[in-house]
């Protein structure tokens, strides 16, 4: 009986609630700790970026190990690596405001042009990636990141909900939800680099 199938789904589940218990742990830390109001300088928000980088950067190493789909991963990581660069914008502003545009636009303008290059890597591939676990998890961590988050995440929402010091709930739940989304985007570029929980 081969019980691989049965482990990979259990080590999966772990990292997935661990991922969970991490993303409550640092919004807490932030907030009862740290007392950073979740400011760009905090747990989350650097968790955010390292975990969007490291996707970025495991994306990007798909290139040379699958080079038949090379398109596809240079689209993919470079957009992880444009929202690297737009969450680091708390950084890029010490040296002029909206400095970070600059570095965005490069890896935008190199995206577009080896994309184009290999154009002939990038539809295929999709058929085939979009079928496995590693893209849902990629992509519902696009999704609860750039859609969910900005949604539930409304100022007047939470106006309704607390009256006093909204902006600080707001950003308490907002950038939770933006670091689970991040969470699973990590997860999902893992699991198509290692082919170690499973490429099903």
């Amino acid at each position: 009986m081969n019980t691989a199938p049965l482990k990979n789904l259990f080590l999966e589940m772990f990292i997935l609630i661990a991922l969970m218990i991490y993303v409550v742990a640092c919004v807490y830390i932030d907030i009862k700790v740290l007392d950073n109001h979740l400011a760009e300088v905090s747990m989350t928000e650097l968790s955010q970026s390292a975990f969007v980088l490291i996707a970025a950067l495991n994306f990007f190493k798909m290139i040379k190990k699958e080079p038949e789909s090379a398109g596809l991963f240079i689209l993919i990581s470079g957009f992880f690596g444009m929202i690297f660069f737009r969450e680091a914008d708390y950084y890029f502003d010490s040296i002029s405001h909206s400095f970070w545009q600059l570095p965005v636009s490069i890896i935008l303008l190199a995206t577009l042009y080896f994309a184009y290059k290999n154009k002939h890597s990038i539809v295929d591939p999709i058929a085939q990636y979009q079928s496995t676990k590693a893209f849902s998890y990629t992509f519902i961590g696009v999704l609860v990141t750039i859609i969910f988050s900005r949604l539930f995440g409304t100022g007047s929402l939470w106006r309704e909900i607390a009256a006093a010091d909204s902006s600080y709930i707001k950003t308490v739940v907002q950038e939770g939800i933006e670091l689970l989304g991040y969470s699973l985007i990590l997860l999902g570029s893992f699991i198509l680099h290692c082919k170690k929980l499973g490429s099903k």
